[in-house]
């Protein structure tokens, strides 16, 4: 199955990067595109079989997401959130994961973690106003999730840790009002506008626990702690980004660029070819640590293993690094096209910009490396984060 999709994926890669520039203006993947994702099974690549999916492995749909990414970095993007709020609809109870793919495989989970709401008790349920950010592909997903602190007799409800209750709703789209949003510099097509609701009910069978929560549904993919797991994800998106970096930048130097003064193609720069060659390293060093990350993760779930502190921290401080190589692949490729680079119709621009935006994802900051440290030196650190 992943070798089927990601073939049928790289059938229409050159059709995507076409669309590039479409994409960015429109802040949105086109339909046309998302129908050849869903007939291409991209949206039912982590779907249990059971359930009308292909059921791969972390490793099989991050290699698909990276291919899409090297594309263009926010259809990448928008398939990377459907493909891990799969992992996130598992911790619902089981009757909702159902509903959820009653009708097929090939279902759009979107929203925001962020946590905007508020949840407020009520009959078999609650009450939930709030207004999320960074909901990416809001316009077309079928379902939304929304991070919510439970509040009671007016109050937060606070846990004994001092931290506040949290309950994650899950709202049909069409019941969620899209807000206009999304004008940023970089990941422009994702669409990743505010959603909205006021007053909104929420069964309590569509509603969980986004941290500590245990799954629902029986499968490998969802033995791995979920937010660990995002990480990876985020950080394949990083790794496509740059390998379009450095085949864009090979493209220029094959298509007879010359530097400015010297007349000599700069295919023959000493320096550019340092240049290129260190990338190429970085990027081969940077992909090679996450997918041994995420193939050692699936090991440890097929077996039935329990995932320490460690080795969740160690799997968030991956997607870190990856993503931090991954980001100076970008900017050396960008550099290496000299003033090239600097249009508009140049892909690298945009490229520097959609790893900009990436590199902002509290999903893969510099903080995971301080948890791994911690624990590495017998030091607490908060797990919830892991």
């Amino acid at each position: 199955m992943a070798s089927a999709t990601l073939s049928r994926v790289r059938e229409f890669t050159a059709a995507i990067a076409a669309l590039s520039a479409e994409i960015e203006a429109a802040r949105r993947l086109p339909e046309s595109l998302l129908a050849a994702l869903t007939e291409a099974g991209c949206f039912r690549m982590l779907v249990p079989v059971a359930y009308g999916g292909n059921e791969l492995s972390v490793s099989q749909a991050m290699e698909i997401i990276e291919e899409v990414s090297r594309a263009d970095a926010s259809a990448g993007w928008n398939l990377m959130i459907a493909g891990s709020n799969l992992v996130v609809a598992a911790l619902f109870p089981r009757q909702t994961f159902e509903h959820i793919y009653r009708a097929g495989p090939d279902v759009v989970i979107g929203g925001s973690h962020a946590p905007k709401g508020e949840a407020r008790p009520a009959d078999r349920g609650y009450r939930v106003d709030g207004q999320w950010p960074f909901a990416s592909g809001c316009e077309y997903s079928s379902w939304l999730v929304g991070q919510c602190a439970i509040v009671e007799n007016g109050a937060r409800k606070m846990l004994p840790s001092g931290k506040p209750a949290m309950r994650l709703a899950l709202m049909p789209a069409d019941e969620v009002e899209v807000v206009d949003t999304w004008h940023v510099m970089g990941l422009c097509g994702t669409g990743s506008h505010d959603i909205r609701v006021r007053g909104k009910f929420c069964p309590a069978e569509r509603t969980c626990s986004l941290f500590g929560a245990q799954p629902s549904i029986d499968g490998t993919v969802f033995r791995i702690p979920p937010i660990a797991q995002l990480g990876l994800f985020i950080a394949a998106v990083a790794l496509g980004i740059a390998q379009g970096s450095l085949d864009d930048l090979a493209g220029i130097a094959k298509g007879g660029k010359r530097s400015a003064y010297s007349g000599v193609p700069i295919s023959r720069s000493a320096v550019l070819q340092t240049s290129i060659g260190q990338a190429d390293t970085t990027l081969r060093a940077a992909r090679s640590l996450l997918y041994s990350t995420s193939d050692g993760a699936w090991r440890m779930a097929s077996s039935g293993e329990e995932f320490s502190l460690l080795d969740r921290a160690r799997m968030r401080a991956t997607s870190s690094r990856a993503v931090e190589l991954s980001a100076d692949v970008v900017a050396e490729c960008f550099r290496g096209a000299g003033s090239a680079a600097l249009y508009l119709r140049s892909p690298l621009q945009r490229r520097l910009r959609d790893m900009s935006v990436l590199t902002q994802h509290t999903g893969v900051g510099s903080d995971f490396f301080t948890a791994a440290g911690a624990l590495i030196m017998g030091e607490p650190t908060d797990a919830t984060r892991i």
